[in-house]
């Protein structure tokens, strides 16, 4: 309305249904085309990572990270998510589905064993029939890339008789929670220092 140079939006999609939700990044889109500014608070990730070229996450009313979503995932993203999916026989006949079922758990225990000694840092999160869900954490002294982790696992395929795997980095999503339980530490500390005061009053009250 009137065509401003600076927008502010505050959480726009809110309870807003997923085909209007689209319609109106599509919309907000159209106007960022036309060097418009627009300001929007949001707590999607999606819905920013959609949007904005340049994101500020707040904890306690202080700005703890700024700059692009490539950014943030750089800076704070320090674990890959990786999910191998392990070949399997497809035998309907029930006298050959036991042994089938054997061969699997041994292709499973081979990639455990494998991952283990290959990624040390790296936490088995799930596992879903022949699929295999895996987290591989950065260290300070153990810092990998996502075509380091590709370029293994390409070369081991075979190797592990793999039919397919992803390898992807953390989320903005997992970022943003990672700061949101700073922010719940931090709260809980406060509430803690606030009833030692309390009890430390009340025994000086009684003394």
């Amino acid at each position: 309305m009137g065509n401003p140079a600076v927008s502010f939006l505050d959480e726009p999609t809110s309870g807003v249904d997923p085909v209007a939700r689209r319609c109106l990044w599509e919309a907000i889109g159209r106007k960022l085309k036309q060097n418009i500014s627009i300001v929007l608070t949001s707590h999607s990730m999606e819905e920013c990572e959609a949007l904005c070229n340049r994101l500020i996450i707040m904890v306690n009313g202080q700005i703890t990270c700024i700059g692009s979503p490539l950014h943030l995932k750089n800076k704070y993203g320090n674990s890959y998510n990786l999910i191998l999916k392990v070949s399997q026989n497809r035998l309907f006949d029930q006298s050959f589905r036991r042994q089938s079922y054997n061969e699997l758990e041994k292709k499973i225990e081979k990639i455990k064993s494998f991952m283990l000694q290959t990624f040390p840092t790296s936490k088995l999160k799930a596992i879903h029939n022949n699929q295999l869900e895996y987290i591989i954490q950065n260290q300070d002294d153990y810092i990998l890339r996502c075509s380091e982790i590709f370029d293994v696992i390409e070369t081991n395929k075979e190797y592990l008789r793999l039919e397919d795997y992803s390898v992807s980095q953390t989320n903005l999503e997992q970022i943003f929670l990672s700061f949101a339980r700073k922010q719940h530490e931090r709260l809980e500390d406060v509430l803690n220092e606030k009833i030692e005061e309390n009890t430390t009053e009340e025994n000086e009250t009684n003394l």
